[in-house]
């Protein structure tokens, strides 16, 4: 069994963004993200996958705030640009609609060099 998965395999190109959310909103924020904006984004030509995450401890962590991780995963580069330069748009404006500076975004991107797979499970 190999204990790394090649690229070109799916989980090639990222597209991170990581949100902070005012505790009294927390709630409300997950409820919209899971029945609306995280399923979108996934949607989008050339995307795979997203696991979304609630941080507990590390720099992301700040006090009044819940810190949430988005890491969805596409084919490529290419795919993330054209979310980027399209639908990305209007969907960050409705997050600022619905929950104006109580919530705030950052995004990162990057390209997969290597995925390593547990060897002890088969």
């Amino acid at each position: 069994m190999s204990d790394t998965i090649p690229v070109g395999e799916g989980l090639n190109s990222l597209y991170s963004v990581m949100v902070w959310v005012k505790l009294e909103r927390e709630e409300e924020w997950l409820e919209w993200m899971k029945g609306h904006h995280v399923q979108a984004v996934v949607d989008q030509p050339g995307f795979y996958c997203v696991t979304m995450t609630h941080l507990t401890t590390g720099p992301a962590v700040q006090e009044g705030v819940s810190a949430y991780r988005m890491d969805y995963w596409a084919e490529n580069m290419a795919a993330i640009d054209a979310y980027v330069a399209g639908p990305a748009k209007q969907l960050k404006q409705d997050l600022v609609d619905a929950f104006g500076s109580d919530a705030r975004a950052e995004r990162v991107l990057g390209n997969c060099v290597a995925t390593f797979l547990n060897q002890a499970i088969s």
